[in-house]
C-alpha cells in the first residue's frame, strides 16, 4: 500500500495511458497516447523530486534513495527520447516498451517489503505530504494541458556523482 495515495492515483493513470500504446496502432494515435503518459509522467517524477524524496530523507536507506534517483533519471531519458522520436523511428516501440517496464517495476519496487513504502509509511505527516503532492499536481497537470510542457532532463545522477568525491562515503545508513 502507498504512503500517498495522490501519487498513487496519478501513477495509475499514467500507466493506463501508456499500457493503450500498442505496436499495431495507428501511428498517429499511438504517438497521442505516448505524449500524454510522458506528459503525466514528466509530473510523477517532477512531484517525486521536489516533494516525495525530501520527505523519505532521514527514513528510507541512502542507497535506496540513490537507486530511484538513479532509476528517475533513466526513466526521463526514456521519456525525451519517446517524445524527440516519432511512431515512425526504428526504435519508437521499443522505447515505449522500455519505458512501460521500468515503471512497472519501479513502482512495484517501491510497494514490495523492504521498498522504499515501508520505511514512511508510519512516518507522521504523510497526509499533509499527500495532500502538498495532489495539490502539486493539480497544478503541474494545468500548465501543461495547453501542451506546452518539456519532458525534464535527466540531473539526479549527476547530483549524486558531484556529491560523492571518489573513494568518500557521502552519507552512512543507520
Amino acid at each position: 500500500m502507498t504512503p500517498f495515495p495522490q501519487l498513487d492515483a496519478e501513477q495509475e493513470a499514467m500507466a493506463a495511458v501508456l499500457s493503450g500504446c500498442r505496436p499495431e496502432m495507428a501511428p498517429a494515435e499511438k504517438s497521442r497516447l505516448a505524449e500524454e503518459a510522458c506528459r503525466i509522467l514528466t509530473q510523477i517524477a517532477q512531484v517525486r523530486e521536489e516533494i516525495v524524496y525530501p520527505a523519505c530523507v532521514g527514513k528510507a536507506p541512502a542507497r535506496l534513495l540513490d537507486a530511484f534517483v538513479i532509476e528517475e533519471d533513466l526513466i526521463r531519458v526514456l521519456v525525451a527520447e519517446i517524445i524527440q522520436s516519432g511512431p515512425s523511428g526504428l526504435l519508437y516501440d521499443g522505447l515505449i516498451q522500455a519505458l512501460k517496464d521500468a515503471v512497472r517495476r519501479r513502482w512495484s519496487e517501491e510497494e514490495a517489503p523492504g521498498g522504499l513504502w515501508s520505511w514512511v509509511s508510519a512516518s507522521p505527516g504523510l497526509e499533509t505530504t499527500d495532500l502538498a503532492i495532489g495539490d502539486r499536481l493539480r497544478e503541474l497537470d494545468q500548465a501543461s494541458r495547453s501542451g506546452d510542457w518539456l519532458p525534464l532532463m535527466p540531473l539526479g545522477l549527476e547530483t549524486l556523482r558531484t556529491s560523492v568525491p571518489p573513494g568518500a562515503t557521502r552519507w552512512t545508513d543507520l
